[in-house]
């Protein structure tokens, strides 16, 4: 008695692994599904690989098909499938997406469904494809510079644009496109500093720009100085503090002591009248006509 409910219990334990060994059970499973790049991106091919396994004891022959699974859509065409019992083997099928997210759906499709394990036939694989800005196979969210025009997207105001990488005055304008880049209201091309909305001009070129500058012309005389009453006017009276020449006369203006009168420079004696004009330059009461020495106040020899 014993002996027949042992045989019956060795039966019962191996009939299942007696049916498989009469069948060609294909299986794709979890990791079965996979990308030849992880990261795709929009401007480039990836390539959607299947692992299929002969789980079962006899050859099979079937099909693998690829499909979007949010659309149903198929990608590219049913793969043709041979395996040796206990073997695994890949197929794979090239697709070009859209951005975006994306479930994978792989099915077999068993030549001889009868001898197959319909439970096992089916497995999925997430992907996102991102966005390549600048075509050089990096998604724009791995890629730091996403234009590639040498400026990190961190630091670029403009960071899907080339030929823009920042905008002065925040007018959503680029630096290259605006023609006013501080919101000044002076064209770059006329403006010392174009980057700065407080300076215009530089008129002695010293990189100090005239607002902040406390002598523009670099005479040695403060504006204030020259423009006394600060009005931005050359008044009677006063030099001209965006020139170190005022009369023009080649004489700078501290050290001219006439800077406004063209025809004199200097005054030896300090009486008021300029030298040129002055008939007796050192006031030694001998006339420059027949004094031997017109800056020398010392008796002639």
């Amino acid at each position: 008695m014993r002996k027949w409910i042992y045989i019956i219990g060795l039966t019962l334990l191996f009939t299942p692994q007696n049916a498989l060994a009469n069948i060609g059970d294909l299986q794709v499973g979890p990791g079965d599904v996979y990308f030849s790049n992880p990261n795709p991106v929009t401007s480039r091919t990836v390539r959607i690989y299947a692992t299929v396994h002969n789980v079962g004891g006899l050859d099979a022959l079937a099909s693998v098909r690829f499909l979007n699974e949010l659309t149903n859509e198929q990608i590219g065409g049913d793969q043709p499938i041979s395996l040796i019992a206990g073997k695994t083997d890949d197929v794979f099928v090239d697709w070009q997406p859209e951005s975006g997210n994306y479930s994978i759906k792989v099915i077999i499709i068993p030549w001889t469904p009868e001898n197959d394990n319909p439970n096992n036939n089916v497995s999925t694989a997430s992907v996102f494809v991102d966005r390549d800005n600048d075509k050089d196979g990096v998604g724009n969210n791995l890629d730091i510079d996403d234009d590639n025009d040498g400026i990190a997207d961190s630091d670029d105001i403009f960071p899907y644009n080339p030929h823009e990488s920042a905008d002065s005055d925040g007018d959503g304008v680029g630096n290259n496109r605006d023609t006013d880049d501080d919101n000044d209201g002076v064209p770059d091309i006329e403006d010392a500093f174009p980057l700065d909305p407080t300076e215009t001009t530089d008129s002695d070129n010293d990189q100090i720009g005239d607002n902040i500058d406390d002598d523009d012309d670099n005479d040695g005389l403060t504006d204030l100085q020259e423009d006394i009453n600060q009005n931005g006017v050359v008044d009677k009276g006063e030099t001209d503090p965006l020139s170190p020449d005022t009369d023009s006369d080649g004489t700078n203006d501290q050290v001219d002591a006439f800077p406004l009168d063209p025809t004199e420079t200097t005054d030896f004696d300090n009486d008021q009248i300029g030298d040129n004009a002055d008939p007796d330059d050192d006031n030694d009461d001998v006339p420059d006509t027949i004094d031997t020495n017109s800056q020398n106040q010392g008796p002639i020899i």
